[in-house]
């Protein structure tokens, strides 16, 4: 795992850039808006804890929906979602293989609970379907060289 300078990590270097940087709220607002201590937002800035992913979740979409945000934190952070998650942080092992696969824990949750009451023949068909769109995807991806 790269460290900075500072002994960080690259994980907690981006994410206080996404809570410095990109000009909405100060330290003490992120902790308010969502609905943490400081001492708990500190810990994350020190790699002493990670965000749960539904908090990660919520602080990259109020950045990725608000109007004059410096866009640059967003996309450091975007550089990190496919790297392997212990090459980011110390803490890695939380998030599973990386980043991306952590964000998603909670929408797989979301699906689970839509899914609950369904007759079985249509939870089949749904993951069908989402078999089907991602071969799609990954064909598609496979032919552009795109990831």
């Amino acid at each position: 795992m790269s460290n900075s300078q500072s002994g960080r990590s690259r994980f907690a270097l981006v994410l206080a850039a996404l809570l410095d940087s990109t000009g909405l709220y100060s330290r003490s607002q992120w902790a308010t808006f969502t609905g943490v201590t400081e001492e708990e937002l500190e810990a994350w800035l020190s790699d002493k804890s990670v965000p749960n992913e539904n908090v990660l979740e919520m602080i990259l979409e109020v950045l990725k929906t608000s109007h004059g945000v410096h866009q640059e934190p967003l996309e450091s952070f975007t550089l990190l979602l496919d790297q392997p998650a212990l090459a980011i942080s110390p803490l890695g092992g939380r998030f599973g293989a990386t980043l991306s696969e952590y964000l998603l824990q909670h929408q797989f949750r979301n699906l689970r609970i839509a899914l609950q009451g369904l007759p079985l023949s249509d939870r089949e068909d749904i993951f069908l379907q989402a078999v089907t769109s991602a071969r799609q995807l990954q064909e598609k991806h496979s032919h552009t060289g795109a990831s």
